[in-house]
């Protein structure tokens, strides 16, 4: 019967100190990362213009933002400066042909991709404008080491 007792202790003993430990390590790690900027985007009244709004939530290094088309060439690219904790830009598609692209912006901690379309209405729809599409596509955080 003291053997029971015993080894029943000791079973008790260890799932507590199992428990204790796990929480000590999930209460260490955050299950999420903090987001260092957010972005808007819209379509602006004009037809062929787009809105990119960002705003710097936490500094984790000079944010970049850069357009590409389908096959990756990278058709603008610019640094924000450091002071900037707002950035707001109309961008002018006019002169850029129908096809998809993608908004990139990243400041090396947290990356945000959005693709758009750009495409001129066909003769049946006799539309006088160019239309933008948006779409997230992917939000990805990364943790430099």
């Amino acid at each position: 019967m003291k053997a029971g007792w015993n080894s029943g202790l000791k079973a008790l003993l260890l799932g507590a100190a199992l428990l204790a430990s796990s929480w000590g390590v999930a209460q260490q790690a955050p299950y999420y990362e903090e987001k260092t900027f957010a972005v808007g985007t819209y379509a602006a009244k004009e037809p062929s213009k787009l809105w990119v709004n960002i705003e710097r939530l936490k500094f984790a290094g000079p944010i970049r933002v850069a357009v590409y088309d389908a096959k990756g060439r990278e058709l603008f690219t610019e640094v924000l400066p450091k002071r900037n904790l707002r950035f707001r830009q109309k961008f002018d598609f006019s002169q850029i042909n129908d096809g998809a692209y993608t908004l990139v912006i990243s400041d090396g901690h947290q990356t945000q991709e959005q693709t758009f379309r750009l495409s001129t209405p066909g003769l049946q729809e006799q539309l006088p404008q160019r239309l933008i599409t948006l779409r997230d596509i992917c939000t990805s955080t990364e943790t430099r080491m």
